[in-house]
């Protein structure tokens, strides 16, 4: 610890001499002492005043003898003793220190480096002895920085919170410093160099460094952040938000969210999104908000709540992103979906329309006879008025019959709006066979039904299911056209994927399909029928991907024709 602590005087000296020996050293003491008065006190202050009370009292008394000398060697004793304690004293607290202490010669060059730990003041010496600061590997410090800092050292003023980074040899960690130091002038006002205190701060600049990249990365994000207290005050919004919304962040800070509502969400939803984010719970959903300029947008949120070491909520953080033109997307998707539905269904009927005029016939030449009976009833004598009702009746089943097939008609060809329900899948797949018998009825095809029992329903658009089902059913009829001998189709329904999915199987006995076609069968546009469209299939497909389900095609279990399979997500608590 060279020029800290002066060595301590022999006992044997004169009065005198120690007592100019103590000045001296109280006077070098108070000089470090002035880094270091957080750790020392004013012990200067109290060797100093020591100093010149011994001088006072011999300069005064003379020499008074032996019993004077030993009286002075007594006193001599204690102040060795206090400068000892003192001594020790300053040792251990600079152990404990987290700084370390520096001395540099006059040519500012490093020549003692002093800390605390070991490893670490091995790095600095290695880096710093024998060097001036400035050509030690350093960054941060711009040559103006340097050419500034030079010139108050040439000035020997002193300075204080000087920070820099010293690049460690064979690694890219940096060390960060922050120093403090003064001049060192001898007895004659010589200077000698400078000497101070320097504190390793390179846990602070490198958790700077990673607030500025997250501050950095909030401030450039592709989504809205705002940031409010517990009351629901705003304190932060980051520029996507100004840009989203149209208002500045001067505008908002201080206000609440509710400024963006529009009044399209229910009051329920905003209690619900506020009981959940009081509870420590983060809230996820959808709001039809308004800019300020009045044009209502879309927003996908997140409200997390930001909790203390202690669990407590502090903050709450909105994360938002504008989906307005996903939504606008999504629907103009869904109305081209329902449109090409809609065409799908009317090119079906008119496939259809020979069958269904033959279905037509039958109730409809009943009621003509029929009706030719009751006239013929009424023009005899006697009538009979029993056989009269039987025939009444008899007309009217036949006309309720014609026209339950219209009505399905009807409602199978209606362009429907896109709504979503519990369904019983099995009830569906037996209101669809019907329609399906038109065609299946002229060519022979017998239906078979497979269906399980009690079934949990699922949610589903009953108008998109009813076509996928009709394209399926109409499909395996078609496939078993010029087969021989009895053809059969087969309709199942199960639960599969452990109770979460009903599964739908659409089975014909045809020839099945060469694997060229199966590489392509959902391919839009792509048919093996002379006078197909090549949709069907597709829009099937995207119809039961759209209710979270899958369709395939796979052999049939027996060996011959072809099996398509499709499943349909269980909502939860419906089963």
């Amino acid at each position: 610890m060279r020029g800290i602590m002066p060595a301590m005087p022999a006992v044997t000296r004169s009065a005198e001499t120690v007592a100019d020996v103590l000045v001296v050293a109280s006077s070098r003491l108070a000089g470090v002492l002035t880094l270091q008065t957080l750790l020392l006190g004013g012990l200067a202050a109290a060797l100093l005043g020591l100093a010149w009370l011994c001088v006072r009292r011999f300069t005064s008394a003379g020499r008074r003898g032996q019993a004077g000398d030993t009286a002075d060697r007594a006193l001599i004793g204690q102040l060795n003793e206090s400068l000892q304690r003192s001594e020790a004293r300053f040792r251990s607290l600079m152990g404990l220190s987290s700084d370390w202490y520096w001395e540099q010669d006059a040519e500012f060059r490093f020549v003692e480096v002093i800390g605390k730990p070991p490893a670490a003041m091995a790095v600095l010496e290695n880096l710093l002895l024998g060097k001036r600061r400035w050509e030690a590997p350093v960054v941060g410090m711009s040559e103006t920085d340097w050419a500034a800092h030079r010139a108050l050292l040439a000035r020997h003023a002193p300075f204080r919170d000087l920070e820099y980074g010293l690049r460690l040899p064979d690694s890219e960690r940096l060390f960060h410093v922050r120093i403090s130091g003064e001049p060192i002038i001898d007895e004659a006002g010589r200077f000698q160099g400078y000497r101070g205190i320097g504190t390793d701060i390179t846990a602070r600049r490198e958790a700077e460094a990673q607030l500025r990249k997250l501050s950095t990365a909030v401030e450039q994000s592709p989504v809205s952040i705002l940031i409010t207290d517990v009351h629901g005050a705003i304190e932060y919004v980051n520029p996507r938000f100004c840009q989203t919304t149209g208002y500045a962040a001067a505008e908002v800070l201080g206000r609440n969210p509710r400024i963006l509502k529009s009044g399209a969400a229910s009051e329920a939803t905003y209690r619900e999104l506020w009981t959940t984010i009081t509870d420590g719970r983060e809230w996820a959903g959808e709001l039809h908000n308004r800019k300020k300029n009045g044009d209502l947008f879309w927003e996908s949120v997140r409200i997390i709540p930001l909790l203390s070491a202690h669990g407590e909520v502090m903050n709450y953080m909105a994360v938002k992103e504008d989906i307005t033109l996903r939504k606008e997307m999504t629907a103009r998707e869904q109305l081209r979906q329902e449109q090409m539905l809609h065409h799908a269904r009317l090119a079906a009927m008119g496939e259809m329309a020979a069958a269904l005029a033959h279905e037509l016939n039958q109730p409809l030449a009943a009621i003509a006879n029929f009706s030719g009976v009751l006239e013929h009833q009424l023009t005899a004598s006697p009538a009979d008025p029993t056989q009269m009702r039987e025939v009444a009746r008899t007309i009217t089943g036949q006309a309720l019959r014609a026209g339950e097939i219209v009505w399905r008609v009807r409602a199978f060809t209606r362009k429907h709006e896109t709504r979503r329900m519990p369904t019983d899948v099995n009830a569906l797949i037996r209101e669809v066979a019907p329609l399906a018998d038109l065609a299946a009825k002229s060519r022979g095809v017998i239906h078979d039904y497979d269906l399980a029992p009690d079934l949990p329903r699922v949610t589903i658009d009953r108008v998109q299911i009813e076509q996928v089902l009709l394209n399926l059913i109409r499909n395996g009829v078609e496939a078993m056209e010029d087969v021989a001998g009895e053809r059969r189709l087969r309709l199942i329904s199960r639960l599969t994927d452990n109770g979460s999915a009903v599964q739908i199987s659409v089975c014909d006995r045809g020839h099945g399909l060469a694997d060229r076609v199966l590489a392509d069968l959902f391919t839009p546009f792509v048919t093996t029928k002379p006078d197909g469209m090549g949709m069907g299939l597709s829009i099937s497909r995207d119809i039961v991907e759209a209710h979270g389900g899958r369709l395939w095609v796979a052999g049939d279990e027996d060996g011959g024709g072809t099996t398509f399979r499709f499943t349909l997500p269980v909502k939860a608590g419906e089963e």
